[in-house]
């Protein structure tokens, strides 16, 4: 039998869509091996634990491993990785050998429960503030495990989107599909964030572009305005000389070619035609 198999039949599932690496499976073999010990020998042990003995100590993390195994897996896909999940269970089932005192407390796998959760839920927590998860999907994802650690001690069978939206009641089964989905890659968000602000610049780019042709065609009603007081040909000469509807100025020369003018021609016609725009300037 497999330690998956061995897990299974000791009350630990693992998540389905959990990906098996061999150190999972080398880690999950290990702790198969220890043994489960009775009421009598984990009282002894707790004792041993209170007179400051380390390996008791030890034995006692090596008792709560198969504990935070099944911590773990109701947080499995809230994008901290299933073994990060269990080390920081770990951590903080030493922390529980630690401060346990077998003469005040009550049974030791209570009593760890509540600091295993606490690192969990820190190691989550600190992922949802790294990549900014609104605070009500932050909420949403807390109700939802809670709902599912609810599920799990009713059943074995690994909790559907459906049992979740009918223990919430307040929530779609979509809602919740939508939910779980971003627990399992929170980086989903940053990447609709990153969409919505793409999609805001392409609207904003596209109102720019359109704000710059109406004001470049009310530009060029303007200059059409104000040279529609010249001659065709002087019309021209200007458009030409100031590089109005084309890429850069043109020289007289350029201009006498164009127009089929003398360059002389070009200055006498640039200048009449200059004075008659000033002149209609000083009117208006």
């Amino acid at each position: 039998m497999n330690s998956i198999e061995e897990l299974k039949k000791m009350g630990i599932k693992i998540p389905e869509h959990i990906e098996l690496t061999e150190p999972m499976k080398i880690y999950f073999d290990e702790v198969c091996k220890i043994p489960t010990l009775s009421k009598e020998e984990e009282r002894a042990l707790l004792k041993a634990c209170a007179d400051g003995k380390e390996e008791a100590q030890m034995q006692l993390q090596e008792q709560g491993l198969r504990q935070v195994i099944s911590m773990a897996g109701l947080y499995a896909g809230c994008g901290v990785p299933f073994m990060d999940l269990i080390q920081e269970g770990n951590l903080g089932l030493m922390e529980a050998v630690m401060q346990y005192d077998h003469t005040v407390e009550s049974e030791f796998h209570e009593y760890a429960s509540t600091y295993i959760w606490q690192a969990i839920t820190e190691a989550v927590q600190e992922l949802t503030e790294e990549i900014k998860v609104p605070a009500y999907v932050a909420e949403t994802m807390q109700k939802i495990n809670d709902a599912k650690e609810e599920l799990k001690q009713e059943s074995v069978e690994e909790p559907t989107a459906a049992d979740i939206a009918k223990k919430l009641q307040n929530k779609t089964v979509e809602e919740i599909e939508d939910i779980l989905r971003i627990m399992q890659d929170p980086s989903m968000l940053e990447r609709e964030d990153q969409e919505v602000q793409d999609k805001e610049s392409q609207e904003e780019a596209q109102i720019n572009a359109a704000d710059a042709a109406i004001e470049s065609l009310i530009r060029q009603e303007e200059i059409n305005e104000l040279l529609s007081s010249l001659t065709e040909t002087e019309q021209q000469v200007i458009r030409l000389r100031f590089g109005i509807s084309k890429d850069k100025p043109y020289s007289t020369e350029q201009i006498g070619k164009e127009l089929h003018l003398s360059s002389e021609e070009v200055e006498n016609l640039e200048k009449q035609a200059m004075e008659q725009l000033r002149k209609n300037a000083m009117k208006g």
